[in-house]
């Protein structure tokens, strides 16, 4: 077993993010960095040469979930409120394909393996560790060890299928689109980036710009910790129902139309690549619990849980997605994000993005089409929905 120290710890994890950032670049996003970093980690974590505490000695994980909710609120002031309430169709596409999901697996997934295995693997399937560890500490109560350690590698493995699936979806989309852009573009003319222009000069905020003298790094990082703050009360007035990732998103929006926060606030604190590193980092830690036992034990109804799960999210949301016009490769990439969630669906979207153009103006094109509808789809299915079922399905284990 290899010691490291802080440092060593740090650049260990930033050269596995740099390794997976040249391989999604050179298959031009076939291969997303998530998926590189992920095996690249659990092949460091089962060899001994990755420790398994790396995360926290790096010190990543002091700042983890802060840093996740910084990057929310960033993301929120990228929306509007209009493209937030347009997005409802979202919602109903990633509840309605974990319908699917749900459906299959007690239906068929019940024919083919005991109840029990099927009710522990369905939250933590649909993506939220908290879910994860509700049903691992529900089956190790009633004395299940192996399905004990099913809910936990549901959970750790679900993104090797994700990543891959997503990536394909979302470059076949962002192609599908530019063809809307370029279609666009030649019949609004140069009027259409005239009238842009002119709408955001005219923009009204409630509360005038800070005045140039007194804007600073500290300054806007004050009032976005604000907003994670003011997120973090408001989970608790509603019993922690309705959680705090959703209410940095609602925040980021709300706040950056009155002119309390900047749009893309991270901007002016030049530290967005400092969260996102940090939040990354967090993901993977998770992958430290997984051995090559727990593989061997659960391997057969692991694969037919993913396979399953799977094509119940696919066909509920393909026909779903259908009634509400969105394309087969939207919709399916909306409900694969109750197999990570936020914020390897950003890193994705990302970088799908960046594999399909280099032009700028497309970019943020495609960007505000895809990059809303995974956000949100994330957040209805990980962040708040896989909760709330493993609080239902841990009273029907048997």
């Amino acid at each position: 077993m290899f010691s490291y120290d802080f440092i060593q710890c740090a650049v260990m994890i930033l050269a596995i993010f740099v390794i997976g950032e040249i391989v999604s670049a050179k298959t031009k996003a076939f291969v997303p960095s998530v998926f590189v970093a992920a095996v690249l980690f659990l092949l460091g974590f089962w060899s001994g040469v990755i420790p398994k505490d790396i995360i926290d000695v790096s010190g990543f994980s002091a700042l983890g979930i802060l840093a996740m909710l910084v990057i929310v609120v960033h993301m929120g002031s990228m929306l509007s409120p209009g493209e937030l309430l347009a997005n409802w169709k979202t919602v109903l596409i990633s509840l309605g394909s974990l319908c699917g999901l749900i459906g299959a697996l007690m239906l068929i997934g019940a024919r083919l393996l005991d109840w029990n295995t099927v009710i522990v693997a369905i939250p933590p399937l649909s993506g939220g560790m908290t879910a994860a560890i509700i049903m691992q500490n529900g089956a190790a109560d009633l004395g299940l060890e192996m399905l004990s350690v099913l809910a936990i590698v549901v959970y750790v493995i679900q993104g090797f299928v994700g990543y891959p699936l997503t990536t394909i979806m979302l470059k076949r989309e962002a192609k599908r689109l530019m063809k809307d852009y370029r279609k666009e573009d030649q019949t609004a003319g140069p009027e259409k980036n005239q009238e842009t222009s002119g709408e955001k000069k005219t923009a009204k905020r409630l509360i005038p710009p800070v005045p140039e003298k007194y804007r600073s790094i500290y300054l806007s990082l004050l009032v976005v910790f604000l907003s994670v703050w003011v997120s973090a009360r408001l989970e608790m007035l509603t019993g922690k129902v309705v959680s705090r990732y959703v209410f940095c998103l609602v925040l980021g929006v709300v706040f950056t139309q009155i002119g309390l926060l900047e749009k893309n606030c991270l901007n002016e604190t030049q530290g967005y690549g400092v969260f996102v590193t940090t939040a990354m980092a967090m993901v993977f830690a998770g992958l430290s619990s997984a051995t090559p036992e727990m593989f061997k034990v659960i391997t057969g109804p692991l694969i037919i849980i993913l396979l399953i799960g799977v094509s119940g999210l696919f066909l509920m949301a393909v026909a779903i997605g259908r009634a509400m016009k969105y394309s087969w490769e939207m919709s399916f990439a909306i409900s694969l994000n109750a197999l990570y969630g936020f914020p390897p669906n950003m890193i994705i979207t990302n970088e799908a993005i960046n594999s399909v153009t280099e032009d700028p103006d497309i970019k943020e094109y495609l960007g505000a089409h895809i990059m809303p509808k995974m956000l949100i789809g994330g957040f209805t299915s990980v962040t708040v929905t896989s909760t709330l079922l493993a609080g239902i399905f841990i009273n029907l284990l048997r």
